[in-house]
């Protein structure tokens, strides 16, 4: 059982979905320095010792994700960055709160940083949203979806199944959504995360970041859509892919 902390005060505690992580450096170092998978393994540090330490070796869905580390730049010591981490599960998020409290002490490869949470809330959906981290989708024969390479109905189709099969897996429900999932495809920028792993292993992830525009009658199928707003778009959600944010008038991010 991992003790509450004292001093968390969860906004609407029962419509908690995200939290707001900030992380500070306590020695200076360049962004170049740090990767995806050690982004994870920040996460994963954070939720060892919770009942959710399980779904690191459990195949399927995980039902969060997390987005990039922001503002971009080199870590100076002292001054903090910030992490959100986002799910559906009320629960988990606030495991994960009550984890870090008001100091934790973590890694991010070789430097040593202090985590502390600085808010948790929900957001509502908009009808428009954008991504706070790529959005990975492999295609039949497994390799990476890339927007100068393959059409973009083969993205739409791959994204929109996945969605509703982590719809029907969490809720345990038979649901078919009769619509598009977006009317909208803003495509930003293709990213590639190249990494090695600590068993020498390279690694590559081809991405894409979005800004999505939801069909006309989303409001119909709300829960459908504030589920995927928190769980994330498309695959490898746990390793830190398809974070969005709803994208308030005016074009201001809701974070």
């Amino acid at each position: 059982m991992i003790p509450s902390s004292t001093n968390i005060n969860f906004e609407n505690r029962s419509n908690t979905l995200r939290v707001k992580i900030a992380i500070t450096p306590e020695e200076s170092f360049a962004w170049s320095e740090i990767n995806q998978n050690l982004l994870v393994g920040l996460v994963w540090n954070v939720l060892r010792g919770t009942e959710y330490e399980i779904l690191h070796d459990q195949r399927g869905f995980k039902f969060f994700t997390f987005s990039e580390i922001f503002p971009f730049g080199d870590f100076q010591e002292g001054v903090t960055k910030h992490i959100i981490i986002s799910s559906p599960d009320r629960k988990f998020v606030e495991t994960v709160a009550d984890r870090i409290g008001n100091g934790f002490s973590a890694r991010l490869g070789a430097h040593p940083v202090v985590l502390s949470v600085e808010k948790t809330f929900r957001l509502k959906p908009k009808r428009v949203w954008e991504t706070a981290s790529p959005v990975v989708v492999r295609k039949d024969d497994r390799q990476y979806w890339r927007e100068d390479k393959d059409t973009l109905g083969e993205f739409v189709q791959n994204i929109t199944e996945n969605a509703v099969a982590k719809y029907r897996a969490y809720y345990g429900e038979d649901f078919e959504l009769p619509t598009p999932l977006f009317e909208g495809y803003e495509f930003l920028k293709g990213v590639v995360h190249s990494f090695r792993k600590s068993n020498g292993n390279k690694v590559m992830i081809i991405g894409s970041k979005w800004r999505f525009t939801l069909p006309a009658g989303w409001t119909e199928f709300r829960r459908f859509y504030w589920f995927l707003m928190d769980c994330g778009i498309g695959e490898k959600n746990a390793m830190g892919y398809g974070f969005v944010n709803p994208v308030k008038r005016g074009g201001e991010r809701g974070d």
